[in-house]
This record gives C-alpha cells, structure tokens and sequence, in this order.
C-alpha cells in the first residue's frame, strides 16, 4: 500500500493481431478515454514507434483528484 495518492495504470498489449486498437477505461467517469487523455496517446505514439499491429487495453484507476495541481 502507498501511503501517497498515486493514479495506477494496468496495461495488456497483445501482438500479433489483425489491426491496431486502443481500449482505454477510467473508473472516473469524468476524464475522457479518447485522444484527449495522455494514457491514450502515450500508447498511440508506442505503437506508431514500434511499427507492428497491437491491441492494447489501459485501465486507469484515478486516485489523485483531477486538477489537483499533483500532475
């Protein structure tokens, strides 16, 4: 247990698949789990760099406060 708030991310890639995705939930409703949010594109800009074909899941569970100034 941490005894400081911290954000997890859980993260599966699988490889080889037919075509590219990116599945990106967040237990707060609120943050967006599109290309706006960094997750995402941190893992587009992954997969552009490594050039193969992957499907990866993120979960990012929020226990920082959005906007909280801790980023």
């Amino acid at each position: 247990p941490l005894d400081k708030p911290a954000d997890e991310l859980s993260i599966l890639v699988e490889s080889p698949v037919d075509r590219t995705s990116i599945e990106l939930t967040c237990n707060d409703s609120s943050l967006p789990v599109d290309r706006r949010n960094l997750a995402y594109r941190a893992a587009d800009l992954f997969l552009t760099q490594i050039n193969r074909t992957c499907r990866v899941q993120i979960h990012l569970h929020k226990s920082i406060p959005t906007e909280a100034g801790l980023g």
